[in-house]
């Protein structure tokens, strides 16, 4: 098996913020509306999973649909980042679930107060600090990788280059969960820093997320790297 074969990579792209950005772009209808207040429940419905107060702030949410749209939030932040490329078993990939809503729920972020640009436009500032569970993850990842190409090297996994790869990714995935718990148990943050996100009215005349600089946001504090041009 040549080296393209062996080589066992965790995702990296930011596929999941883009499901994340469908989720929270759908609602905003609010009750008197407050740009801070939106963002900050928004952020919270979404990250630490406080649907309640979704449901509590926005018309026509019913905690089922705050609660789906968290659970899609980071399901799809597994499939998409976590174990991109991957096939685990259904036992791995609820422990990966388990496990990165822990690690949503440790984002660290507060929504500041609004600046009205318009009638039609705010600037809610929210100040974060940048997780490093990834850069974590990633180091494991490949510390892992390093440790299933010796167990080919001793001859622990035999078989013909399909069989051979499949029992790599069995292993690989195994251990995976593990790996993300100990990420999540050691990450650290960076210095607080700023980011803006504008909240817009739309052709319904209903306020809601910028969606371009919402990916960006949830990709910077995940510690996902992505292009802000």
């Amino acid at each position: 098996m040549d080296a393209k074969k062996r080589n066992i990579i965790i995702g990296a792209g930011i596929g999941a913020v883009v499901l994340i950005l469908a989720v929270i772009a759908c609602f905003g209808i609010f009750r008197g509306f407050n740009a801070q207040q939106y963002v900050d429940v928004v952020l919270d419905q979404n990250l630490k999973g406080n649907v309640k107060a979704a449901v509590q702030t926005t018309k026509g949410l019913t905690e089922e649909q705050a609660k789906a749209q968290y659970e899609m939030t980071v399901d799809s932040f597994v499939k998409n980042i976590v174990v991109s490329g991957l096939t685990l078993s259904e036992d791995e990939q609820k422990q990966c679930v388990e496990i990165s809503k822990k690690i949503f729920a440790d984002m660290k972020y507060e929504v500041q107060e609004a600046e009205k640009v318009s009638d039609d436009e705010y600037k809610v500032p929210v100040k974060y600090q940048v997780s490093d569970v990834m850069v974590k993850l990633q180091a494991l990842a490949q510390d892992e990788k390093t440790k299933v190409e010796e167990k080919v090297q001793k001859g622990e996994f035999r078989g013909s280059g399909e069989e051979l790869e499949a029992q790599m990714q069995a292993e690989f995935a195994k251990n995976l969960p593990g790996m993300l718990e100990k990420a999540h148990e050691t990450m650290e943050f960076g210095k607080e820093e700023t980011f803006v996100l504008k909240v817009t009215k739309n052709e319904k005349g209903l306020y809601v997320l910028d969606g371009t600089q919402t990916n960006q946001f949830i990709a910077k504090i995940m510690g996902l790297t992505v292009n802000q041009d």
